[in-house]
């Protein structure tokens, strides 16, 4: 990657090497380029590769075109400023081999994603329209990493995989419940691996190789129902409060977790575990929020016989 500084009114070439493209964004006087600058690799089965973003760099160049006198206004300047500040190293993994977005292993292409689980798709959107989607990589939140152990029986590979959804993302007790696509507040999905690795090949490809492995999924966010918190004093614990109509949009997330994991093949129950206290110790707004949760998912028993034509919420991510 190369970009420009000025030293003496003359243009310098400054060469940045890194692994990867993660986005770029476009103003009417400057290019800048997100780079992978600094990566770990983590293995997964089947040769193929996750990589966690350990550092970047934002990389600024003049735009050639731009007309003379162009400038950006403060909103768009407080805009990316924000935007440089967003802590993308050490939050953030990608791979070139293998679709993360679903679970593994994934039979689509890592251009073919979830757009659920992709955090630079509107940084993406230059490459994208310039025909080169491909040469930006699909960036999630979370945590990928893996290890390799041994034990009595041999050696065994162990790799966990999180993944956090940009349906309803947001801070602490900004974040609760559903939204209006049906996107529970901070929604993780979570994937450990476990195989016993085969002999390295250094002549194979990532897909090529066949490994035994097995796979154990959950998913944990907020209550999957209307509500909200409210902070009225920073020494009292914020105050629980469950809308009016709290089941809406509630069937729309069981459908769409049923939707996501039957349609990749799938088998086995999808369980749902309510971890709120529900005794006569909690106050009130909590019991009545783990009986609302408990009272949604009754009211979704048969979605499963009878939404098989039900069309996705999440579509306009």
């Amino acid at each position: 990657m190369v970009s420009e500084r000025l030293c003496g009114g003359k243009s310098l070439p400054k060469v940045v090497r890194g692994h990867a493209f993660l986005g770029m964004v476009l103003t009417p006087i400057q290019a800048m380029v997100l780079v992978a600058v600094d990566v770990r690799h983590d293995p997964l089965p089947a040769g193929h590769m996750m990589c966690t973003v350990v550092r970047s760099h934002w990389v600024k160049s003049h735009a050639s075109c731009a007309k003379f006198g162009s400038s950006i206004n403060k909103v768009d300047e407080t805009g990316l400023e924000r935007l440089r500040e967003f802590a993308v190293s050490g939050h953030h993994m990608y791979s070139e081999t293998v679709d993360l977005t679903r679970p593994f292993p994934s039979q689509r292409a890592p251009t073919d994603y979830d757009p659920e689980y992709c955090w630079n798709q509107w940084l993406a959107g230059p490459f994208e329209r310039a025909g080169l989607r491909s040469c930006c990589v699909v960036l999630l939140q979370g945590l990928g990493c893996s290890r390799t152990m041994s034990c009595t029986g041999g050696t065994f590979s162990l790799a966990l995989i999180t993944r956090k959804s940009i349906a309803n993302p947001g801070t602490r007790y900004n974040s609760r419940g559903l939204n209006d696509i049906a996107g529970a507040g901070n929604e993780l999905e979570s994937e450990q691996l476990v195989w016993a690795p085969a002999a390295s090949d250094a002549a194979s490809s990532p897909g090529s190789t066949r490994e035994a492995f097995c796979s154990h999924i959950w998913r944990r966010g907020t209550v999957p129902v209307h509500w909200r918190h409210e902070l009225t004093s920073s020494v009292t614990a914020p105050k629980i409060f469950i809308s009016e109509r709290p089941y809406d949009g509630v069937d729309d997330f069981v459908f769409e977790c049923w939707q996501r994991y039957t349609a990749l093949g799938m088998s086995g129950n999808i369980t749902f575990v309510n971890l709120l206290r529900c005794d006569t110790g909690v106050c009130l707004c909590a019991r009545a929020l783990s009986c609302a949760s408990v009272g949604g998912l009754a009211s979704v028993t048969s979605l499963v016989c009878c939404g098989k034509n039900k069309k996705s919420t999440k579509q306009q991510i």
